[in-house]
């Protein structure tokens, strides 16, 4: 399906998902992202987060692309949306909190 700049703009501005498909091309051009039931699941836990405060707890096993969701796509996402909305994302390992910050920044 062809569809022109504009349309896609429109696309990742209102549907996370799609945003964050668009996002991992971005950061990862040489991995092609398999959207698995998984992804749909965290998506809508974000996205039913919205305006609530929430505890969700995100488990699954690695490598599952919770951390690039999480902590990178929902929080460019929710910032193109919102500029002023505030994250505090926390990490088992200063390492991965430094290449997850890096990535969304």
């Amino acid at each position: 399906m062809n569809i022109t700049p504009t349309e896609r703009d429109c696309i990742f501005r209102t549907d996370f998902l799609s945003f964050a498909k668009g996002a991992f091309a971005v950061l990862a051009p040489e991995k092609a992202l398999e959207q698995c039931w998984h992804h749909e699941a965290i998506a809508k836990v974000l996205v039913d987060s919205q305006s609530k405060k929430t505890r969700n707890y995100i488990n699954g096993p690695p490598r599952s692309l919770k951390s690039f969701l999480v902590s990178v796509a929902w929080v460019a996402y929710k910032l193109g949306c919102e500029p002023t909305h505030q994250f505090i994302c926390a990490s088992y390992s200063s390492d991965l909190a430094g290449k997850l910050g890096h990535a969304a920044g």
